[in-house]
């Protein structure tokens, strides 16, 4: 609008119209026929949300949230978060719950967050459905059931809730509150990693060279490992180094890849770091690194290496400094139940 347009808008706004006063808010946030100013925003809004439009309301509960021109204040964030939400706002009802759940502002109140929780989903909000299935999962607020999980979890998965995905395809894949069904499994496990969830990445990987779900095809588990590698998670860094040791004649790729795994923690990593300078696999071999990543392995709880370094120990007399005892040549992990983070307790927009 132009300054023109703004002022006959503010002529109706100071009349006692209630959605000139959300629009005037609105101009204020946006620059739109006015400067920019924070602190008008927040006057006008303030003044739309006392005139009962829940809308307003709920954008109230965000400045006072972020302190957005005005002083932050959790206090007045719960008590126009609780208005929003009776008024039938469904992110007022999801940011209720967590406030309940997280303890911002009020006593942690599991049966609280439930009611929330489970009025949010119903209204609509994917992130609420999502964790309603989890609330039904661990029992929070509410007796546990599988059934219900799975139900909630399903709907929050078709409503486009991405951490929902991957939940929804180990439900599938585990039979947990549904039947075991490989094909769908593989179908929420594809879409999971191409959201950009790295755990979903390995799996998917793990699915193209196990068969789950659909035909064996190792370029694509190739290309999904090291996605899942670039990622940043642990099992792939080890399992792609183990590919390109099969695969790819450069060996020190291969031992930057184990090296960046053994670094991450991963104590499998450790210990075949450590084989690799007792052998000289890719490098000099360095009697004391390999005494460095054996113990690393060992404190990590890895037994192979606990192993390893008694036989090293019972040989070091005779100036021995091959191990007998060699890795397994590909780990297959199974795919694995990483739960996912829960949302923090931030307002949704």
């Amino acid at each position: 609008m132009n300054s023109d347009e703004f002022v006959t808008l503010l002529a109706k706004a100071e009349q006692g119209n209630d959605e000139a006063m959300f629009n005037v808010a609105l101009a204020y946030q946006r620059g739109d026929g006015v400067d920019q100013d924070p602190h008008q925003l927040y006057l006008w809004m303030r003044r739309a949300a006392e005139a009962g439009m829940p809308n307003a309301m709920f954008n109230l509960t965000l400045m006072y949230y972020k302190g957005l021109g005005t002083k932050q204040d959790i206090g007045r964030f719960i008590e126009w978060t609780k208005k929003a939400a009776s008024a039938g706002i469904p992110n007022a009802m999801y940011n209720l719950a967590m406030a309940y759940d997280k303890g911002t502002g009020v006593d942690p109140d599991p049966a609280r967050f439930f009611l929330w929780i489970e009025k949010a989903a119903n209204a609509g909000s994917a992130n609420a459905m999502f964790n309603l299935g989890t609330a039904y999962e661990f029992g929070k607020g509410v007796y546990p059931d599988a059934a219900q999980s799975f139900f909630w979890i399903k709907k929050a998965a078709d409503a486009g809730a991405v951490k929902a995905y991957f939940k929804l395809a180990k439900a599938y894949y585990t039979g947990y509150g549904t039947e075991e069904d490989v094909d769908h499994y593989f179908l929420w496990i594809k879409r999971a990693a191409e959201a950009g969830i790295a755990a979903a990445m390995f799996n998917l990987a793990l699915a193209y060279l196990e068969g789950d779900g659909t035909s064996e095809d190792m370029p694509l588990y190739m290309e999904w490992i090291k996605r899942a590698a670039a990622a940043g998670h642990p099992k792939a860094s080890l399992a792609l180094a183990y590919a390109e040791q099969e695969s790819v004649e450069d060996v020190e790729t291969h031992l930057d890849k184990l090296r960046a795994s053994a670094e991450e923690g991963n104590a499998e990593a450790m210990y075949e770091l450590a084989i690799a300078y007792d052998k000289g696999k890719g490098c000099e071999a360095d009697v004391s690194l390999f005494f460095e990543w054996m113990n690393r392995a060992a404190e990590a709880g890895y037994a192979e290496a606990r192993v390893a370094l008694g036989y090293q120990s019972a040989k070091s007399q005779q100036n021995q400094s091959e191990l007998t005892p060699e890795p397994e040549p590909e780990p297959e992990p199974e795919p694995e139940p990483e739960p996912e983070p829960e949302p923090e307790p931030e307002p949704e927009p």
